[in-house]
């Protein structure tokens, strides 16, 4: 079987060099202890499991000790394990020169609290997100749009014809390597169902282990939180509709959605305020971090995914976001996702550049667009003039085009197809 290589990789390798501490934070199993072991196997170096139990031992009895007498890089996997343990990096690194010295993995996000709630390892330690597989990675070639778009414009072009069937197969696959689910042409949409029905329920009881021993949380409704959200993927973030729905308390609502962000099983993309000088509306929007678990989670079979069109558009635009956030974890300089709505108006996705530009996305699921389906876009942009660099409309057509000044629209497929 041929080795994928993730998006992520080149990124590690580049800020080992710069930095004495690289922290990589991804939801349980998206590959992290993989990507960690053939780093470890191309640089040299000492890899530690603290899922093990001898060796979270180890580390809770004398971390600074084991850290100095190991070769660099020292990887150590899932290092959230032990709160105290950024603590114990900061010494180490600051009695050694030189970058690349340790690189941590979290499941949930590294303790910052340390030092009485700051973090103890800033300025010296990297952090970078890493997401479920991407549609290119799958295929074996990671794909980054998003330093074209920033650069210059989209191109005319023709893309690649997909049959809507594979389409939705490609939405439904997710990304976790793990559970991602066999080939299109091998599993019936029953098949998958059955499938996802085995896998799911258990990934959600692994996933949460690890915050049922963090923090107080009743685990009956923290489950009950994750597979409401997931099911709902792509909305904006009503924190007092999902406590009526999950007949909680506000406030714990609120801590549910924190913590399961914690774990990175939702992104919480903020609302953008592009102008300081006007007052909107900029309630965060979530993104489930799967979408085959959001499928599952929304309990719509596929065969009835194109009947439901608020689940398979909040999918559609959920796998969209989750292809932005991989490639904007990718991307030098740096890319924010967040979106924007004041108003009647709203965009989808909004990119911002380290220079402040904008790339607005919608987000359709059709087969084809209008003008109108840039009205948001146009909004945007009377609002924050040339900030706005471009505005992209994604759907399910197989033709790049301008649709007007500044506005182009964009086959789905081009952001999982290699450029020509």
């Amino acid at each position: 079987m041929a080795v994928l290589v993730r998006g992520v990789e080149p990124v590690l390798h580049a800020r080992l060099k710069r930095h004495k501490v690289v922290v990589l934070e991804g939801a349980r199993a998206v590959g992290k202890t993989t990507v960690c072991r053939r780093l470890v196997g191309d640089l040299g170096g000492t890899y530690f499991d603290l899922a093990d139990q001898a060796t979270r031992q180890g580390f809770e009895l004398d971390p600074e000790a084991l850290l100095l007498g190991a070769d660099t890089p020292v990887v150590v996997d899932e290092a959230q394990l032990i709160e105290s343990l950024p603590l114990a990096v900061k010494r180490v690194v600051d009695r050694r020169d030189g970058n690349g010295q340790v690189l941590l993995t979290g499941s949930s996000r590294i303790s910052r609290g340390a030092l009485g709630g700051s973090d103890p390892l800033a300025g010296r330690a990297s952090r970078v997100a890493m997401y479920p597989m991407t549609v290119g990675e799958r295929a074996g070639h990671p794909v980054n749009v998003l330093g074209g778009w920033f650069e210059s414009s989209p191109k005319p072009a023709g893309s690649t014809e997909v049959p809507h069937t594979e389409v939705v197969w490609r939405v439904l696959q997710g990304g976790l390597p793990g559970t991602a689910l066999t080939q299109p042409n091998e599993t019936t949409n029953d098949e998958w169902w059955s499938l996802a029905g085995e896998v799911m329920p258990a990934y959600v009881e692994s996933a949460l282990s690890l915050l049922y021993g963090k923090y107080d949380a009743d685990r009956r409704r923290l489950t009950r939180a994750i597979q409401y959200l997931s099911a709902n993927p792509a909305q904006i973030l009503n924190v007092s509709r999902v406590a009526n729905e999950l007949e909680i308390s506000r406030d714990t609502a609120r801590r549910y959605i924190e913590l399961l962000a914690d774990s990175m099983l939702v992104h919480v993309l903020p609302g953008e305020r592009p102008s300081a000088h006007k007052t909107l509306t900029a309630h965060p929007k979530l993104v489930v971090f799967d979408t085959a678990f959001a499928a599952w989670a929304a309990r719509v079979p596929p065969g009835e995914l194109l009947l439901n069109g608020l689940v398979w558009g909040g999918l559609v635009e959920n796998a969209v976001a989750l292809e932005l956030l991989a490639q904007a974890s990718w991307s030098s300089p740096s890319i924010s996702v967040g979106h924007w709505r004041q108003d009647a108006d709203e965009i989808d996705l909004v990119l911002t550049g380290s220079d402040g530009r904008l790339v607005g996305v919608e987000v359709k699921a059709a087969t084809t667009v209008s003008n109108r389906d840039s009205s948001g876009l146009r909004a945007l942009e009377r609002r924050v003039g040339d900030r706005l660099h471009l505005g992209v409309v994604i759907y399910r057509g197989s033709v790049t085009y301008q649709m007007d000044d500044g506005m182009w629209a964009v086959p789905l497929t081009t952001l999982w197809e290699p450029a020509t």
